[in-house]
């Protein structure tokens, strides 16, 4: 079975090896921000059982995000993917950038967490059938990003390891390739990914410990799992500074993390509107 401990020691090689630049590499000196207020529905098919949205208040959004730059320094709000819909905000630093891709230590959410009042956009609720859970806190992985530029297109590859919280030490390896094309004035966006997680992650996600066991919640501990996902996104500019959002992402979770007790469903689809206003 694979184990994240060489990916652990190369990481940490690496933070402590000088950065190499290429010619092109042009770190800003000048500290560059943007936020992003967005307000939006969302209506969620939810992967985890209890997370099913029935009042308004349950399809309702309203998002901060932020974007800063300085040095290499970087926390972005996940900028090639529907903000809000998987992973919204990564933090990191770009070890090596010439004009065709970058490599970055990289810090963000793979998979979220959830516990027996909150699931997706169901929050501060009672939930019976994660009574007894344990909470499944968001964990970040650390690790690396090769980002490769394309003719209006973007891909990369993340390797990454829960390196700082420790609450369950697995890996995953994330790919993704997006697509960008003018329209009039819209601006679409399609993409697909695929997401590979080690059995210590599913395990901690989607596994249930003896202690969790109930009537109708038996003991079960995942292998290793897949998530396989695609994404259309389409912006349109109301105005100068607001910006009107539509996009919809289907993802499809492997047999392991399925047949989890804690999980409702093999197929998630989520679909968004909102209005930004951008700072």
């Amino acid at each position: 079975m694979f184990k994240p401990y060489f990916l652990i020691s190369s990481f940490l090689a690496l933070l402590c090896c000088p950065v190499y630049a290429s010619t092109d590499q042009d770190f800003s000196d000048e500290f560059n921000w943007n936020l992003t207020i967005e307000l939006g529905l969302v209506k969620d098919s939810t992967l985890i059982v209890g997370g099913e949205q029935d009042d308004f208040d349950d399809f309702a959004a309203l998002s901060v995000w932020i974007d800063l730059y300085y040095k290499g320094f970087f926390i972005q709000s996940n900028r090639y993917r529907s903000s809000g819909v998987i992973g919204a905000t990564e933090i990191g630093y770009e070890l090596h950038l010439d004009k065709d891709f970058e490599i970055n230590i990289i810090n963000k959410n793979y998979l979220a967490g959830f516990d027996q009042r909150n699931v997706g956009l169901i929050s501060d609720q009672e939930i019976a059938e994660l009574s007894g859970i344990d909470t499944r806190k968001f964990a970040p992985n650390q690790g690396i990003r090769y980002l490769r530029y394309l003719d209006n297109a973007v891909a990369w590859v993340d390797v990454s390891v829960d390196l700082l919280t420790g609450y369950h030490r697995g890996w995953v390896v994330d790919a993704f390739y997006n697509r960008t094309m003018e329209y009039r004035n819209w601006d679409v966006s399609y993409g697909i990914g695929a997401s590979l997680f080690s059995e210590d992650m599913t395990d901690y996600f989607f596994g249930v410990d003896s202690h969790e066991i109930r009537e109708n919640r038996p003991f079960y501990e995942p292998g290793s799992g897949y998530r396989v996902e695609l994404e259309a996104v389409a912006h349109y500019p109301i105005a100068e500074d607001w910006l009107f959002t539509i996009g919809s992402t289907f993802s499809h979770y492997s047999n392991s993390i399925y047949d989890s007790p804690l999980v409702a469903r093999q197929n998630v689809l989520r679909f968004k509107m909102s209005v930004s206003y951008v700072f």
